[in-house]
C-alpha cells in the first residue's frame, strides 16, 4: 500500500503542536513556579530588611574567593550608602573605615579566617559627607567539608548615640570623681544599704585607708554607731517606699577603730547606674558637738535659769536651773511659748513686745535687768531678777532670758528689816535705860559728895562726933550702890553681845527704901525738901 504522505505530514504537524504546546504549559508552570518563589524570596527578604532595621542591625556576607561582599541596606546606610546598593567589595568597603582603625578590622577578619574563631570590634567608619559613625561588628568564618574558609558572615550595629551616652556618662562620672574628691565633705552612695561608692573625704572621717576598703566592708550599718543602726535603717526604709525621712539630722557614726564620732548628713534619691540609690553627704561635727557639751555641762550648772527663746517667742532650749526654778522639765516647755513663764499682766504683753522690737522697735528690755513676777508650773508667783539679751545663731536671731530667783533674797531683806527694827528699838530702849541710869547715877553721887561735904566742913564739930559715922556709912552705902549701877551698864553690854546670863535673886525691900531715902536726904535738904 502506498503511504498517505498527506497522513504522516498531518500526524507530525499535530505531534509539534501537541509538544509545543506541552513545552508551553510546562514553562508556563515553571514560570508562574519562579514568580511564585521570586515574590516569596523578595517577601522574605523585605521582612529580614524590616527586621534588621527595627533592630537597628545590618548583615554582610564576604565571599572569600570572589572578594564580592554583600550587605543589607542597613549596612549600605551605616557606612553612608544611601543609594541603597547591596554589592560591593571587601576594598571598597575598606575604604569607608577610618583610617586609623582600618589596620585593626583587616587583623581582625584574617585572624578569624585563620583560626575559625568569631571576632568581634568596633571601629570608625566615615560617611562621605565627612561624618563619623562607630559600628560594633561581630563576624565568623563557614568553612566546607574539606575546612577551607569559603565565607564570613557577619553583623553590625550603629552605636554612635550609645557611645556618645557612655563618653558622656564617663565624662560626667570623671567630673563628678573630681568634684567628689575635690570635696570637703564625705560623700557616700548606697542601694539596699549596700556602699556603692564614697569618696576619699569619707574614707578618711571613718579611719579607712583607701576607697577600696570601705566599699568591701558591704553594709553601710558598719559605719553607724550600734545605737544608732535601726533609726538609720528606718530612715533609709522610709526612703525607698517614698514615705516621709528626714533630708537632713544629725547621728553617731562608728570609725574602723571603735571610735565614735558625730556627724551631720543631708539625704537624696539618684538614679545611679541604673539603680535607685541614696546619694548622702556628711560633715564631720565631732568637734562642735563636743563643744556644745562642754557648754550645755555649763549652761546647765550655773545659778541663773537660763531660757534661749526664738523671735517667736517659742522655747528652744532650758536649763537645769530653770527647771528648778519654774518646776517644769525641759521636755514639757521645749517649743511652747515662753509667755507661760509669766503671770498677768506680763503674759499677755509680751508677744506684743517681741514682735515690736524684731520688726525695728526700742529695745525696752534688751541688755537691761529688772524685777518681775515669775509663774512656777504649780501656780504660784515669785519675784524674779530678770535679764534678755541677744544673740545670734548661725543667720537667725534669738534672746536668752536670766531669770534669778529672788524668793530667798526677799526673803532675807524682810527678816533683815525685821533685825532693823529690832536693833532699832533695842537702841532706843538703850537711849531710855542711859537716860535713866543718868539719873542714877547722879542721886548716889550726889548723896556721896552732900555727906562728904558735911564731913569736910564738920558741921558737927571735929571728926569723930557719932554722926559723921553714920554720913560715913551712907557714903559707903552710896558708893556700893554707885558701883552696882556701873556694874549693871557693863552688864548690859555683855548681855547685847550674848555673854552673860540673868540670875533672879531676892532683895530686902526695907533695906532699898533705907538706901534711898539716905541718898535722897541730903540733895533734898539742899533744895530744902523734908523727906
Amino acid at each position: 500500500m502506498e503511504p498517505n504522505w498527506h497522513s504522516s505530514l498531518e500526524f507530525w504537524i499535530a505531534l509539534t503542536v501537541a509538544i509545543a504546546t506541552g513545552w508551553a504549559v510546562l514553562w508556563g508552570v515553571c514560570f508562574a513556579r519562579v514568580r511564585k518563589n521570586q515574590a516569596a524570596l523578595q517577601q522574605t527578604q523585605r521582612r529580614l530588611d524590616a527586621s534588621q532595621e527595627f533592630a537597628d542591625i545590618g548583615t554582610w556576607d564576604r565571599d572569600l574567593a570572589t572578594g564580592i561582599l554583600h550587605w543589607s541596606k542597613n549596612i549600605s546606610a551605616m557606612v553612608g550608602r544611601q543609594g541603597g546598593e547591596t554589592e560591593t567589595s571587601y576594598e571598597m568597603f575598606l575604604t569607608t573605615v577610618h583610617p586609623d582603625d582600618r589596620r585593626m578590622v583587616i587583623e581582625a577578619n584574617a585572624a578569624s579566617i585563620e583560626t575559625g574563631t568569631a571576632n568581634e570590634i568596633q571601629y570608625r567608619v566615615v560617611w562621605p559627607d565627612g561624618t563619623t559613625r562607630w559600628l560594633h561588628e561581630r563576624g565568623n568564618t563557614i568553612r566546607n567539608e574539606a575546612g577551607e574558609a569559603t565565607n564570613i558572615l557577619g553583623v553590625a550595629r550603629d552605636i554612635t548615640e550609645e557611645k556618645l551616652r557612655r563618653d558622656t556618662l564617663r565624662q560626667s562620672e570623671a567630673q563628678f570623681r573630681d568634684l567628689a574628691e575635690g570635696s570637703l565633705q564625705g560623700l557616700i552612695i548606697h542601694a539596699d544599704g549596700e556602699i556603692l561608692f564614697v569618696n576619699s573625704t569619707l574614707a578618711k572621717m571613718f579611719g579607712y585607708d583607701s576607697i577600696d576598703e570601705v566599699i568591701a566592708i558591704g553594709s553601710i550599718d558598719a559605719l553607724y554607731a550600734p545605737e544608732e543602726r535601726e533609726r538609720m535603717r528606718e530612715y533609709r526604709e522610709n526612703r525607698a517606699k517614698g514615705w516621709s525621712a528626714p533630708l537632713h539630722y544629725e547621728f553617731c557614726g562608728l570609725r574602723k577603730d571603735g571610735e565614735k564620732i558625730w556627724l551631720q548628713r543631708s539625704s537624696r534619691m539618684i538614679n545611679w547606674q541604673g539603680r535607685m540609690a541614696v546619694q548622702g553627704t556628711m560633715l564631720d561635727i565631732t568637734e562642735r558637738v563636743k563643744s556644745e557639751e562642754r557648754f550645755r555641762a555649763v549652761f546647765d550648772n550655773v545659778s541663773v535659769g537660763c531660757v534661749v527663746i526664738d523671735e517667736k517667742g517659742c522655747i528652744e532650749t532650758f536649763n537645769a536651773t530653770a527647771e528648778k526654778t519654774f518646776g517644769w522639765r525641759a521636755d514639757e516647755v521645749l517649743g511652747r511659748n515662753v509667755k507661760m513663764l509669766m503671770p498677768e499682766p506680763h503674759r499677755h504683753r509680751h508677744d506684743d513686745y517681741v514682735a515690736n522690737y524684731v520688726n525695728g522697735g526700742e529695745a525696752q528690755a534688751i541688755g537691761k535687768d529688772r524685777e518681775v513676777m515669775g509663774l512656777r508650773k504649780n501656780g504660784e508667783n515669785f519675784p524674779m531678777l530678770l535679764g534678755v539679751g541677744e544673740i545670734m545663731l548661725g543667720e537667725r536671731r534669738a534672746f536668752i532670758d536670766s531669770a534669778t530667783d529672788l524668793t530667798n533674797l526677799k526673803k532675807a531683806e524682810f527678816g533683815l528689816r525685821l533685825a532693823k527694827a529690832e536693833a532699832e528699838r533695842a537702841n532706843l530702849a538703850k537711849s531710855e535705860f542711859l537716860a535713866h541710869m543718868s539719873h542714877e547715877l547722879r542721886t548716889p553721887l550726889n548723896a556721896i559728895l552732900g555727906f562728904s561735904q558735911l564731913c569736910k566742913d564738920q558741921i558737927f564739930g571735929k571728926l569723930g562726933h557719932e554722926k559723921y559715922l553714920e554720913y560715913m556709912d551712907d557714903i559707903n552705902t552710896s558708893g556700893q550702890h554707885l558701883l552696882g549701877l556701873i556694874g549693871d551698864i557693863l552688864d548690859i553690854s555683855k548681855i547685847e553681845a550674848g555673854g552673860m546670863s540673868i540670875n533672879e535673886e531676892a532683895t530686902p525691900i526695907g533695906r532699898a527704901i533705907s538706901d534711898a531715902i539716905n541718898w535722897l536726904e541730903v540733895p533734898a535738904a539742899g533744895k530744902n525738901v523734908v523727906i
